[in-house]
């Protein structure tokens, strides 16, 4: 019987590959990453001169005591009495009233509510601030530059004010000084002077050209 002939497989996959694959002879250089080429090239960073100074201690919150029935509370919380549901009052704003009404209430005592403000540790938690921001000045140069800024107007209440209404209460201040260094000596040499002119009218016989004749 004759041998059949042998006839090549049929797949549907490709063929594998006998070749292998073998790394050329010479190896590349090697060279860093680009990080670090580019932090070879930047200037060093800067280290600071000084650390920043601490931080103070913490300022107390403004309370309130209703006169009504003595609770006590944060203003930031709430200015109603949760008690009494009295709302918080001062003195600018009761009306006034008469001398009888008055002469009562003295009588009685105050009807104002009371209050209290840490004004020594606000101002120490401004300071602080400031010189984080680099603004703050120490001395008698940087107390004359904050008053300027208040008298000007030019102040930032949010940087500048410790605690409220500090830039009217400066600038009051500050005019009020400056009226009795320039003013108040003014007027006392012009009193001085009427004095002097009144002291001649009230001496009728200090002015030359009056004297009596003696017989």
């Amino acid at each position: 019987m004759p041998s059949r002939t042998s006839r090549p497989r049929l797949s549907i996959f490709p063929r594998v590959s006998t070749t292998s694959y073998t790394q050329p002879s010479t190896p590349r250089a090697l060279s860093p990453p680009a990080r670090i080429r580019l932090r070879s090239r930047l200037p060093p960073s800067p280290t600071l001169a000084t650390p920043p100074p601490p931080p103070p201690r913490p300022p107390i919150a403004w309370i309130w005591q209703c006169h009504s029935c003595l609770a006590v509370y944060q203003l930031a919380i709430t200015r109603r009495c949760l008690i009494c549901s009295h709302i918080f009052c001062t003195s600018r704003d009761t009306a006034p009233e008469t001398s009888a009404s008055h002469s009562r209430k003295r009588r009685r005592g105050t009807q104002n509510c009371r209050s209290q403000f840490d004004y020594g540790g606000w101002t120490a938690w401004g300071q602080w601030r400031r010189k984080l921001l680099g603004i703050e000045v120490t001395g008698p140069e940087g107390q004359k530059m904050r008053e300027s800024v208040f008298v000007n107007r030019t102040h930032d209440c949010f940087t500048d004010c410790d605690y409220p209404c500090q830039c009217a209460f400066q600038h009051y201040r500050v005019k009020e000084e400056m009226r009795e260094k320039v003013w108040l000596p003014m007027v006392q040499d012009e009193v001085e002077s009427d004095g002097d002119k009144q002291l001649d009218v009230s001496r009728p016989w200090a002015r030359s050209g009056d004297e009596l004749e003696m017989n």
